[in-house]
């Protein structure tokens, strides 16, 4: 069975950020030929494989299919229905929370629990700045109020956001952004540092951007503890998930071979299989689990919490396999500030796990 099946719905896209790896192309009406063999594809797919356990859509800009998205998601209920599969997966869309029809979206989403994962890149003025309308048009506002009506409807919201050389520039970090998804009532926040395309040199860090990046997400870490002994509440992010991983003595990747390309794959829309989403518009690495160099990665202390990924690699340093300097740098940022506190106030179980953190001290790195 698989673990995840992401849908590529169109390749289409209403907005033009501007540090879009993608460039989705404006949006184009897509034959219904096109429609009847993506949804045989992914029946076949999951078929096949003996189920799914949950259906990622995906784009482009996913919502300006939601026709698309709700007949994939009738046709694998009724698969579940005549046994072709064990049970009708998990939904979950991500979007930009710029929809055509409002109102169709949240219903649609309502109706079959499709968890929605939106886009967000922190306050207004940095927002707006990055993710405008192929007019120019900020989105802020109009991605809030969606985010509202989601809520409203009893869809959890999970925001995805990324920071760039414009926040820093801004003075907008890592807590401004993760106190701002709090106030608007999301769930969950997924903060990704942008990924520059081939040849654009205008989203690179430069060294001291680096630091400053650093510095801000071990700011982050600050508030997290701050705000859970004053107020016993922090929303979910990295940061939280590896304090409690460590306060717990456990790993929070136990897995560590990549699933993408045996039970994660994600299929493009005309039909094409390539091992993960993150891997789209590249040439692709062959289905193969892809597991940290050891020579790299085995004397990290923060390996039990880092989430290796060939595809941000390959997108960082054009090798799946050598490890993005900037993500294992955040991710030790994370891990080192975490252990600081924690060693000082708090006491952490000792184990294989975190016999690292002891090894090395109050200052791991």
């Amino acid at each position: 069975m698989l673990n995840q099946l992401t849908v590529y719905l169109t390749d289409g896209c209403n907005l033009a950020c501007s540090y879009c790896y993608e460039s989705a192309p404006a949006p184009r009406a897509a034959p219904r030929h096109h429609d009847v063999s993506l949804t045989e594809k992914v029946a076949t797919t999951v078929a096949t494989r003996g189920g799914v356990k949950t259906v990622q859509f995906f784009g482009g800009e996913a919502t300006l299919r939601i026709d698309l998205l709700e007949s994939i998601v009738i046709t694998l209920h009724n698969q579940a229905e005549r046994g072709s599969i064990p049970a009708p997966p998990r939904f979950n869309v991500v979007t930009n929370g710029v929809f055509a029809d409002p109102e169709r979206v949240v219903k649609t989403l309502k109706r079959w629990t499709i968890r929605p994962t939106v886009s967000l890149d922190g306050p207004a003025p940095v927002h707006d700045s990055l993710r405008r309308t192929r007019r120019g048009q900020g989105t802020h506002a109009t991605v809030c109020a969606n985010i509202a009506r989601l809520i409203d409807a009893g869809l959890p919201v999970t925001v995805e956001s990324v920071i760039s050389k414009a926040h820093l520039e801004a003075g907008i970090g890592i807590a401004d952004i993760l106190d701002h998804c709090m106030k608007i009532g999301a769930e969950r926040v997924f903060i990704f540092p942008v990924v520059p395309r081939p040849g654009d040199s205008q989203f690179l860090l430069a060294e001291q951007d680096t630091k400053l990046l650093l510095r801000s997400y071990e700011g982050a870490v600050d508030e997290m503890l701050s705000r859970l002994v004053a107020e016993r509440k922090w929303i979910r992010w990295d940061g939280a998930d590896i304090l409690a991983a460590i306060l717990d003595g456990r790993a929070l990747f136990n897995e560590r071979r990549c699933p993408a390309g045996l039970s994660s794959i994600s299929l493009l829309p005309d039909g094409t299989l390539i091992p993960c989403y993150a891997f789209h518009g590249l040439s692709n690495d062959p289905f193969k689990n892809t597991a940290p160099p050891n020579d790299v990665c085995a004397a990290c202390a923060a390996r039990p919490w880092c989430q290796y990924c060939p595809g941000l690699n390959r997108r960082f340093t054009g090798s799946s396999d050598m490890p993005a300097p900037l993500m294992c740098a955040i991710t030790r940022a994370i891990v080192r500030r975490i252990a600081a506190c924690a060693f000082r106030y708090l006491v952490i179980p000792r184990n294989g796990t975190t016999e690292g953190l002891y090894a090395l001290g109050l200052d791991p790195f």
